[in-house]
């Protein structure tokens, strides 16, 4: 076939992801489904059946 998908590859590989620290700006495009980055690709093909954690790190005010 053709090359692998590094972000289905990823997701393939993991057996759990954990986002630390994770920005406002980063949790935005995760919760509006943007894929810009290889991260929130990897976020968007996760199986969510495996384990997902995020430690949010951004003003307490927010």
């Amino acid at each position: 076939m053709g090359d692998s998908v590094l972000h289905i590859e990823l997701r393939c590989w993991a057996d759990i992801m954990v986002i630390a620290s994770l920005s406002a700006n980063t949790l935005s495009k995760i919760a509006k489904g943007l894929c810009d980055n290889l991260l929130t690709c990897v976020v968007h093909a996760w199986d969510y059946s495996k384990p997902f954690f995020v430690a949010p790190a951004m003003n307490t005010l927010l």
